[in-house]
């Protein structure tokens, strides 16, 4: 058996590994994020542009509560707790404008697969946030690509996967916890 099969072996104790999301599985933390405790996190909520519809002039927004990492690192959703939203273009884009970080990006209209983390009132209206709109879209893609690649690309062996490590060159922006989140 390969060291990494074994891993997973002893990790998930023996078996299949879990499908099924757990309650006691961290949420996820991006780097954006990586200043946000954890209890912060876990009342967040996880929205993404679904669709963007030019001819009607309305954004699918789709929020969920926000991810959690399994034992395996795997981000999981609980899609089952989505709650789908069409809102005019024009009041999401002007709302990002205001409220998305980082600013450098503010005035980027709305892309399909855009995610965010929102503090979001009991209503759930993503045109109402409490605090920020934090743009964690790079790191959700990132997430989503070592998932692909997870499934279906064969693991290799540790010492080689260091060889090819790329050396880090930027530093990435992280935010601190709004006073709103906390």
């Amino acid at each position: 058996m390969t060291e990494w099969l074994a891993e997973i072996e002893r990790r998930s104790g023996g078996g299949d590994v879990p499908a099924q999301m757990r309650q006691d599985e961290p949420p996820w933390q991006p780097a954006i994020l990586a200043n946000v405790p954890p209890a912060a996190l876990r009342d967040l909520r996880y929205v993404v542009v679904d669709d963007v519809d030019h001819t009607d002039g309305d954004v699918v927004i789709v929020s969920e509560p926000w991810p959690t990492v399994d034992m395996l690192g795997r981000v999981r959703h609980a899609t089952a707790d989505a709650v789908e939203q069409y809102v005019a273009v024009a009041r999401w884009h002007a709302l990002l404008k205001r409220r998305r970080i980082p600013a450098e990006v503010a005035e980027r209209p709305p892309r399909i697969g855009d995610a965010f983390a929102m503090m979001l009132p009991r209503s759930g209206d993503v045109l109402k946030p409490k605090g920020p709109v934090v743009d964690v879209t790079a790191d959700a893609r990132e997430a989503a690509r070592a998932a692909f690649y997870g499934a279906v690309a064969l693991p290799m062996a540790p010492a080689h996967a260091e060889a090819l490590r790329a050396p880090e060159t930027a530093t990435p922006l992280v935010v601190d916890a709004p006073e709103e989140w906390l």
